[in-house]
């Protein structure tokens, strides 16, 4: 089996109403782009957050080719 690297963010926040906390912390980190990794179910939520990060003057780009949640079944 091949070692696998997690690179864990430094900040995590659930529950209502933290996804208008993030475009604020993206500009405070300095980034100057995002990208949004999303299912097509959640694809409205990801593009109002989006426009909050271009708000913060951050370039954005939303992937959404995924058609289902990730599992944890390996993969050959």
């Amino acid at each position: 089996m091949r070692p696998i690297t997690l690179l864990q963010p430094q900040r995590l926040a659930f529950g209502r109403g933290c996804s208008g906390d993030c475009a604020p912390y993206l500009r405070r980190l300095g980034l100057r782009r995002a990208w949004l990794v999303t299912a097509p179910p959640t694809l409205s939520l990801a593009k109002t957050v989006a426009d909050s990060i271009r708000d913060q003057g951050l370039h954005v780009e939303i992937y959404d080719g995924r058609s289902e949640e990730h599992t944890s079944e390996l993969q050959s």
